[in-house]
């Protein structure tokens, strides 16, 4: 018999991981007196072996009678941070305030655990059986997997994978919005266009703007839009060089655009195309006279920068969809759907002119 047909006890955990039961104990319980490796070490395991503590045993020993569990009306929203030395950034407080908001109406009273890679899932709420349900907002697999079957779980704004095809998923309609963004540059006489994007592929390797610029190649062609070739720029952008490359990237579009070889430029997010904005403005080029600019997708809730014309993140109903199919997964009721897309807010902005 296997670790994972018994029921897994601490002494399994501890053989596992090679230390001792009250470094298991210890651990499982939250205590900060060991090592951060030594945590991640345990957890990793507690979760791989899908351990749950034997509850029936503590209450007996405390002298209780066994009982099932009564519902908390605490759930948790997780969310994705590469660098634990990252500040809260102001959308994402603004998001979780919204959660919170939204999700008492309801009756659930969230937690926030924002989670770092390099340090695992270290919650010991989940495990000790505390939280009702959880909304997840990352995209790393095995938070999924320490998850799956043990607490009703909803994806938010997560990209689709076949290991998680039986967990309700909450996400944007983006092709509905690329498909609107195109559709205003047709109506705008656009047809010959430049796109850039980033080929960075990250260490988890979750890159989401392949899939944005493969819709954008594909709506192109319906809208017969002309993505050229030779105004198609793309290279190895991230957080810690965005500005040089940005610089450089704005340089090889200038010809293009000096020579009115296109018109408009498209970007999978907004970031690129305020830097593209800001670049030209140092180049004498001007937004819309000289070129257009779509900003693609704008993951916050307010008005992008120098007017872009994007599509927003519609926040609010992403987040209530989200609460609302958990909560009836709390009250045990089946969801009747496992793919809920939520249609983008069009910002037409002041980026795109027509020719």
């Amino acid at each position: 018999m296997t670790l994972l047909t018994k029921k897994v006890t601490i002494r399994d955990l501890a053989r596992e991981a090679g230390v001792s039961l009250s470094t298991i104990s210890g651990v499982l319980n939250g205590s900060s007196e060991f090592s951060e490796q030594t945590r991640k070490k345990v957890w990793d395991i507690a979760h791989s072996l899908n351990y749950m503590p034997n509850t029936q045993a503590r209450k007996l020993r405390a002298g209780e009678m066994a009982q099932e569990r009564s519902k908390t009306g605490i759930i948790i929203h997780i969310t994705h941070m590469g660098d634990e030395n990252l500040t809260i950034s102001e959308s994402d407080a603004m998001r979780s305030a919204m959660l919170s908001l939204k999700a008492e109406k309801l009756g659930l009273y969230p937690i926030t655990y924002r989670y770092y890679k390099l340090k695992g899932f270290q919650c010991p709420p989940v495990i000790n059986g505390h939280i009702d349900g959880a909304i997840v907002g990352t995209p790393h697999l095995e938070i999924v997997s320490a998850l799956h079957n043990k607490l009703p779980l909803v994806l938010l704004d997560v990209p689709f994978s076949v290991e998680n095809a039986d967990v309700p998923m909450v996400n944007m309609d983006n092709k509905h919005g690329i498909s609107c963004l195109f559709n205003e540059l047709r109506k705008s006489g656009h047809r010959n266009i430049g796109m850039m994007y980033s080929d960075y592929m990250p260490e988890d390797g979750c890159s989401l703007e392949i899939p944005i610029v493969n819709m954008f190649r594909e709506i192109a062609q319906l809208y017969n839009i002309n993505i050229l070739p030779a105004a198609t720029i793309h290279d190895n952008i991230h957080c810690e060089n965005h500005e040089d490359m940005m610089k450089s990237i704005a340089m090889r579009f200038e010809p293009l655009i000096r020579k009115q070889e296109i018109t408009a430029i498209v970007c999978p997010s907004t970031g690129y195309a305020q830097t593209l904005y800001e670049n030209f403005a140092r180049m004498n080029i001007k937004v819309p006279d000289d070129i257009s600019i779509i900003g693609g997708i704008h993951s916050d809730y307010v008005i992008p920068p120098y007017g872009i014309c994007s599509m927003r993140y519609n926040w609010p109903q992403l987040v209530e969809t989200a609460l609302n199919v958990l909560k009836k997964l709390i009250e045990d009721k089946t969801s009747t759907c496992l793919n809920y897309l939520i249609k983008p807010e069009i910002y037409q902005g002041t980026s795109l002119k027509k020719i």
